[in-house]
């Protein structure tokens, strides 16, 4: 059984969340990815999908080639970006833990899971280890809308399963569902009039929003669904009755069915607000991404159970509240799961990574690309 070098995974996981690399800002990480590519042997391109985002990289797209041209080839992906605060890291390593130095985030979100591909594919080279294509895929912006998987050209990729690297928590812990996701955008418009000389001529926003979401159902709506409204601005002088608020928020379910009656009640209590009130909805919706539900008897899912079997590691298919490029790929054709990478309280200035989990995760990847 082939080992993970411990300390070149670890010295190329802190070589990368040194890099700055905030969404929209991955030019200088796509740069080091392609040439550590081409040096392993890659045939590498980045297309040009960052341009209608405003971002400064697009999505790194590599083959590493196989060594049995009939087997179908294996996508491993994950992503370039990192959330704020994620520039000037300081990586620092206490026992068997890294994380940063404390003002900003570590980053391993999803820096841990670029690592581990890199890894993997030093691995195959030095082991000359039988395995199909790989092609490989470093999307940008996936923190803010998983824009790069959306920008993706299907066309580029042949492979029909893959590996997303991209979670935290226990590395025996796959997601195998995700909800489906709607924007919410939201518009009160009242009546501004002077708040002290004639207040009774105006229709305050504010007050027909508040009186809207108090009568909504929010937060945890069943075990399958989720609201939140969760950005509300408006106002101009506290003299002036308020003519305009905006409220952005989102709804999440597994089910479409459900999700989209929890908009349509969301709509509802809006508009009842407004029609009392007189005053005036403009309500937009946008769907960011579908729902996917990969069965545990599926191929991607057993090869994972028989690298899992090897490892004497027992994999546990589980559903997750948030999305990720697997829920792009998979409406794209591309049965995929999502793996950990062995880092916990991403997002926070405590985030950490866990090196036995880090090393276990890099180990998992490999005997599933060898199975």
């Amino acid at each position: 059984m082939a080992s993970v070098r411990q300390d070149r995974l670890l010295s190329e996981f802190e070589a990368l969340v040194t890099i700055d690399s905030v969404s929209l800002k991955e030019r200088e990480m796509a740069d080091y990815l392609k040439e550590k590519l081409t040096e392993l042997g890659c045939e590498v391109e980045e297309d040009d999908g960052a341009q209608a985002a405003g971002g400064n990289a697009g999505n790194v797209i590599a083959r590493f080639k196989g060594t049995d041209s009939t087997r179908s080839p294996i996508l491993l992906s994950a992503h370039m970006d990192r959330v704020t605060p994620g520039v000037g890291i300081r990586p620092v390593r206490e026992g068997n833990i890294i994380r940063s130095s404390g003002d900003t985030i570590l980053g391993a979100d999803d820096a841990a899971g670029i690592a581990i591909v890199l890894e993997v594919l030093r691995m195959l080279r030095d082991n000359r280890a039988d395995h199909p294509d790989i092609e490989i895929v470093f999307s940008f912006c996936e923190e803010k809308g998983l824009l790069g998987a959306k920008a993706l050209d299907k066309s580029k990729l042949r492979a029909k399963l893959g590996y997303v690297i991209d979670s935290g928590g226990p590395v025996n812990r796959v997601v195998v569902q995700s909800p489906s996701h709607i924007t919410l955008d939201v518009k009160i418009k009242g009546r501004a009039a002077h708040a002290g000389v004639e207040p009774e001529k105006g229709i305050d926003a504010v007050q027909v929003a508040a009186r809207a979401i108090s009568q909504m159902k929010l937060g945890r709506i069943d075990d399958e669904t989720t609201a939140n409204l969760g950005m509300i601005s408006g106002g101009r002088a506290t003299n002036i009755v308020c003519d305009l608020v905006e409220v952005r928020g989102e709804a999440r379910s597994m089910s479409r069915e459900k999700l989209e009656r929890a908009v349509a009640s969301i709509q509802e209590t809006f508009q009842e607000s407004c029609s009392a009130a007189g005053a005036i909805l403009e309500f937009g919706s946008e769907i960011e991404y579908e729902t996917y539900n990969i069965s545990p008897s599926s191929k991607v899912c057993q090869r994972l159970r028989k690298a899992g079997e090897k490892l004497g590691m027992e994999m546990h298919f589980v559903s997750a509240g948030g999305g990720s490029d697997a829920n792009i790929y998979n409406a794209q054709g591309i049965e995929c799961v999502v793996l950990g990478a062995g880092y916990f309280k991403p997002h926070t200035l405590e985030e950490y990574l866990d090196i036995e989990e880090f090393v276990k995760s890099a180990s998992l990847v490999y005997e599933v690309v060898v199975a």
